[in-house]
């Protein structure tokens, strides 16, 4: 078998993975992915050097966009209520919709309780 016997399925399918909202959805999911993956590796930079405040809202960052994937799953019922035909009709919402939300509660949540603590006299 030739090295090369893969090249026809992907010239089959370069068409389909080149379309604007395939292009639109993939990016979306790799930001995520990069994100994610910076995100982890801060916070494990932080916890070794015992910045443990850092560590902690890092992780809570990085815990919601693993949760993206749960979240996506929960949405999929959703997009079918909202009248779209089929999986591949929603992914495109889908991929922004089901990290963001959760990142912004986390952001939220974050600086509220920034808010609510007092400032010591070391930070002043």
């Amino acid at each position: 078998m030739s090295q090369l016997a893969w090249l026809p399925e992907l010239q089959r399918w370069l068409p389909h993975l080149m379309r604007p909202a395939a292009r639109l959805r993939d990016s979306a999911l790799a930001f995520l992915a990069v994100l994610w993956v910076c995100t982890a590796i801060g916070a494990w930079r932080a916890a070794v050097r015992r910045q443990f405040a850092l560590h902690r809202l890092l992780m809570r960052f990085s815990y919601a966009m693993t949760f993206a994937a749960v979240t996506l799953r929960l949405q999929i019922p959703l997009g079918f209520v909202l009248g779209y035909p089929s999986y591949s009709a929603m992914s495109v919402w889908l991929a922004y919709t089901c990290w963001i939300p959760n990142v912004s509660v986390v952001a939220l949540y974050s600086m509220m309780a920034a808010m609510r603590r007092p400032i010591s006299s070391a930070a002043a």
